[in-house]
C-alpha cells in the first residue's frame, strides 16, 4: 500500500494526546465510613473494574475512529502496473506548430489536445513539458493547466529527432528510472522516424484534421519595374480538396489595390502577375480565404522609395556606354579621368568602376582596398597595354587572383553562370542559342573567384568574390563586341544594382537576413526596428555609406516593421513565416519502431497514472471510522 499524501500521516503523533489524558485523569474514589459494609466491598470492585474497562474500550474506538480519518486523507492505494513509481519520471511534448491548426469539429487540433491535457491530467501530478518554444521542469498540475490554456501556435518547429534531444536534455540523469515521454503531434513533415534511445519510453499520440486541404500564399516577387510601377509575380498552391477558384487581395496599409480570382484547374500551383503602383511605397499584405490552416493565408510585402546609387566610373580615355547604363533614375552616377580624380569622393560612392586603365596608382589601391572593406563594391576592366605589376598589387589586395601574360586570340563568350546572384530574374530560362560576343584578346588569370561569363573553352571572362568584379579582357570597342551585345545591360547594370542591395519585398522569420540601410552614422547611433510597441536592435555593422543590419530569431511575428533612427522611420521591412508547415504530408507513429501508440490523451494518461476510483482505499478508511464511531456509541450506551 502506498499513499499520495504520506505527509500528513504524521498527524497520528496527535493520537498520543488522548492517550496521554486518559492516563493521568484516572480517578480516585473516596472512602465513606459506614459501620458496616463488608458485604459491599465485592460489588465495588466489580463496579472499578467495569468502568475501567468500559473507558479503555471508548478510548480505543475513537483512536482508531481518528485514525482512520487521518488515513483517509493521506489517500492509500494499492499501486497497479501501469502505475507511475515516485522515482519515474513524465515529460510531455505538444506540437504547437502551424500545421496545428487543422480543423477537428468546431476547434482546431492544438485547442483539441489542450482541452484533453485540461481535463486529464490528475491534480496530485508533477512533471516536466515542453512546446516548439517553451520549456517548463517541475510544474503542478495546477501549474500545468494554467500555462497550456495560454499555450500559442509558434512559427518554429521540432524534427522528431530534435524533440528527443530536448527531451534527454529535460530528463535527470538519476539511473533505474522509467522515462516517459508523452509525444503529441500531427506528425506533419516528418519523413522519417529517429531511434528511440533505450532510457525513454515513449509514448505517442497522432491528432489528424478532419479535412486535411490548404490553400497558401507561397511567394511574391517584383519582375518588372517601370517607373512607379511594379509588375508583382504571385504564386499559390493547394494541398486536399480545395475550391478550383481562389479570390486573392492585395491591400496597401488598409486600402485594397487589387483583386482577382486565379484557377487552379488541373494544376495544383497558380501564378499571376499583378501590376502595382508604388509612387508612394508600398506597406501591406496579399490575402486569400482558407479556412484550414491560416497562418500561410496573409502575405506581408513592402515597397519603399529607392534611394540614388552613388557610381563612380574613373577613366583613362572617356567612354560613353557607361553613362548610357547608369543614367537611370536608380543611380547618381559621375565620372572622373584617373588624373583628375578626386580621392575624397571614393568613400561616399556604392560601386566604383575602373574603366580601361593603363595603370593603378598606390594611392588609388590603398584608397580602393579601405571603399571595399567599408562594404562597397568594385568592376575592374583592364586595359590592353595594362601595367602588369599595378594590376597584380590591386587585385591581390582585393583577392582577386593573378593576371599573367596577355592572349592574342578570338574567343567567344559562350557560357552564363546562371546560378550567379547577378542574373536572378533575367532570364526566363537557360539560353543556349544566342549570338556570342567576342573579344581579340584577353588575360590569363589565376584565381579562385567565382566565374559568371566564361570563354568557349570554359577559361574567366568575368569573375567576382566579395562583391568585387574582374573582367579578363579589354571592353574596349577594338577589342570586344561585348559592350553591344545584350549581356552587357543585365551584367553591368546587376553590378550597380547589387552594389546597395534594396529591401527585399520581404523576409523570413527564422532564416539569417542582411539588410543594408543607406545611412552614416556616428559612433554611438544605433538603429532599431519596431512595430507599435515591440522594438528590438539587430545586429548591426555601420560601413562609411550604409549600415547592414542582420535578423534571425527575431521578430517573432509576422507583420510589417520600421527601421527607426532616432525616432524617425528610415523604411519598412516585411516579415513572413517560413511555409515549410503548410505541406500536408502526415507521417505514421505506428511505423515508429519502440513507439507505444494511443488513440487518445485520457487513456494514455489513465495507463500511466494511477486511477483513484479503482485503486483508491480512502473510501473504506472513511467507512472503518464511522463504524468506529457507532462502536463507541453503543459502547457508551448499552455496556453497564
Amino acid at each position: 500500500m502506498q499513499f499520495k499524501y504520506p505527509e500528513i500521516l504524521f498527524a497520528l503523533f496527535l493520537l498520543l494526546i488522548p492517550i496521554i489524558i486518559h492516563l493521568f485523569r484516572l480517578r480516585r474514589f473516596q472512602k465513606t465510613e459506614f459501620t458496616n459494609v463488608a458485604f459491599l466491598k465485592k460489588i465495588v470492585l466489580q463496579t472499578r473494574k467495569s468502568s475501567q474497562l468500559k473507558k479503555w474500550l471508548t478510548l480505543l474506538m475513537r483512536l482508531l475512529a481518528f485514525a482512520c480519518i487521518i488515513l483517509a486523507f493521506s489517500q492509500p492505494y494499492f499501486p497497479s502496473e501501469t502505475t507511475v513509481s515516485e522515482a519515474d519520471e513524465t515529460l510531455i511534448y505538444v506540437d504547437n506548430s502551424f500545421s496545428m491548426q487543422g480543423k477537428i469539429g468546431n476547434s482546431t487540433l492544438l485547442e483539441q489536445v489542450v482541452k484533453d491535457l485540461y481535463e486529464s491530467v490528475k491534480n496530485e501530478t508533477t512533471f516536466h513539458w515542453f512546446s516548439n518554444d517553451s520549456e517548463h521542469l517541475n510544474v503542478t498540475a495546477h501549474d500545468f493547466k494554467n500555462e497550456i490554456a495560454n499555450l500559442t501556435y509558434s512559427s518554429q518547429s521540432l524534427s522528431a529527432n530534435e524533440v528527443l534531444l530536448k527531451a534527454d536534455k529535460m530528463f535527470s540523469n538519476r539511473a533505474n528510472t522509467t522515462k516517459n515521454l508523452i509525444f503529441i503531434s500531427d506528425f506533419s513533415g516528418m519523413d522519417e522516424f529517429p531511434e528511440i534511445p533505450d532510457n525513454i519510453a515513449l509514448k505517442a499520440i497522432q491528432v489528424r484534421p478532419q479535412n486535411p486541404s490548404n490553400i497558401a500564399v507561397d511567394t511574391a516577387h517584383v519582375i518588372a519595374k517601370t517607373g512607379d510601377k511594379i509588375n508583382l509575380e504571385l504564386t499559390l498552391s493547394r494541398q486536399g480538396e480545395t475550391p478550383n477558384q481562389v479570390p486573392v487581395s492585395i491591400y496597401n496599409k488598409d486600402q485594397l489595390v487589387a483583386k482577382s480570382t486565379l484557377e487552379f484547374s488541373d494544376s495544383n500551383q497558380v501564378t499571376s502577375v499583378f501590376e502595382l503602383d508604388v509612387t508612394n511605397g508600398l506597406e501591406g499584405y496579399i490575402e486569400v480565404t482558407d479556412a484550414e490552416i491560416l497562418y500561410d493565408n496573409l502575405l506581408y510585402i513592402s515597397v519603399n522609395k529607392s534611394p540614388k546609387i552613388n557610381v563612380l566610373d574613373i577613366y583613362e580615355n572617356p567612354v560613353s556606354y557607361t553613362k548610357r547604363l547608369f543614367d537611370d533614375t536608380d543611380f547618381d552616377y559621375t565620372a572622373s579621368a584617373i588624373k583628375s580624380l578626386n580621392y575624397a569622393q571614393i568613400p561616399q560612392q556604392h560601386f566604383i568602376v575602373l574603366n580601361d586603365l593603363k595603370t593603378i596608382p598606390d594611392a588609388l589601391t590603398a584608397a580602393l582596398k579601405a571603399f571595399k572593406e567599408n562594404g562597397g563594391n568594385i568592376v575592374v576592366i583592364p586595359h590592353r597595354q595594362a601595367d602588369m605589376d599595378a594590376y597584380n598589387q590591386l587585385l591581390n589586395t582585393l583577392k582577386l587572383g593573378t593576371l599573367s601574360s596577355l592572349v592574342q586570340q578570338e574567343k567567344r563568350i559562350t557560357n552564363i553562370v546562371f546560378s550567379h546572384p547577378l542574373f536572378d530574374n533575367v532570364f526566363e530560362q537557360e539560353v543556349t542559342n544566342f549570338q556570342y560576343p567576342s573579344v581579340e584578346t584577353y588575360f590569363q588569370l589565376a584565381s579562385t573567384a567565382t566565374p559568371v561569363l566564361q570563354f568557349e573553352d570554359a577559361t574567366p571572362f568575368l569573375v567576382e568574390r566579395d562583391g568585387v568584379y574582374l573582367f579578363t579582357a579589354s571592353l574596349s570597342i577594338d577589342n570586344s563586341n561585348f559592350i553591344n551585345s545584350p549581356l552587357i545591360v543585365p551584367t553591368m547594370y546587376n553590378m550597380g544594382l547589387q552594389s546597395l542591395p534594396l529591401s527585399a519585398l520581404y523576409y523570413t522569420i527564422g532564416e539569417t537576413n542582411e539588410i543594408m540601410i543607406p545611412e552614416t552614422l556616428s559612433e554611438n547611433e544605433i538603429l532599431k526596428i519596431r512595430k507599435n510597441q515591440e522594438e528590438f536592435i539587430p545586429l548591426q555593422q555601420t560601413k562609411s555609406t550604409h549600415v547592414v543590419l542582420t535578423t534571425n530569431d527575431l521578430p517573432e511575428k509576422a507583420g510589417i516593421y520600421e527601421v527607426v533612427r532616432n525616432g524617425n522611420v528610415l523604411k519598412s521591412l516585411s516579415y513572413n513565416y517560413a511555409r515549410s508547415e503548410n505541406v500536408i504530408n502526415y507521417a505514421n507513429p505506428n511505423h515508429w519502431e519502440g513507439a507505444e501508440v494511443y488513440d487518445d490523451i485520457p487513456k494514455l494518461l489513465s495507463a500511466i497514472y494511477h486511477d483513484d476510483t479503482t485503486n483508491g482505499l480512502w473510501k473504506w478508511f472513511v467507512i472503518f471510522a464511522v463504524l468506529f464511531l457507532i462502536s463507541e456509541m453503543l459502547i457508551l450506551k448499552f455496556l453497564k
